[in-house]
């Protein structure tokens, strides 16, 4: 996938290169002007005469082909990153049934009721500064990790502190 991309981008490159640099320049020979005269004065003219193209400027469908290309980079990370949640989702969607399975009182209500107990009793627990609330949620290294962190906070007058948080996930 990686080579993909990287081929996908220097080819994108290389086209915008392409319509970039291609300029349609038009001139005119000569030029218009005269002179003339015998004895007491002169004249002189000229002309412009335009065809709507100029040079220096990016032509509309270059702007148009560049937006487009953008636009089709922007969209492609966000397109893969759906993929990948998607995926992600499958395969824990499988390992969820595959779970129920192998014990019947498994299900995924509970399993997201457990998620959310534990979020909520760990975030009270930074909130408070104390980390024996949840203890009974960590293991032995997360526990002391977690606690060393907390007194770090604690010297130095932080407090983590959680407002209006709502269960935002779904398995």
């Amino acid at each position: 996938m990686k080579r993909f991309s990287k081929y996908f981008i220097i080819f994108s490159m290389i086209i915008m290169i392409i319509f970039q640099s291609y300029t349609l320049s038009f001139a005119r020979s000569g030029g218009g002007g005269s002179g003339g005269g015998g004895g007491g004065g002169s004249h002189s003219s000229s002309s412009h005469s335009s065809n709507g193209r100029s040079t220096g400027h990016a032509s509309p469908m270059s702007i148009a082909i560049n937006i487009i290309f953008f636009a089709m980079i922007w969209q492609r990370e966000k397109i893969i990153c759906k993929v990948k949640v998607i995926r992600k989702n499958k395969e824990a969607n499988n390992l969820i049934i595959y779970l129920r399975k192998i014990d019947n009182n498994y299900s995924k209500d509970i399993l997201n009721d457990r998620v959310e107990e534990t979020y909520f009793k760990m975030q009270e627990a930074w909130t408070n500064r104390d980390i024996e609330i949840s203890k009974e949620y960590m293991s032995d290294s997360i526990y002391n990790l977690h606690s060393n962190k907390l007194e770090w906070m604690k010297v130095r007058s932080e407090r983590n502190v959680l407002n209006n948080e709502k269960k935002s996930y779904k398995l």
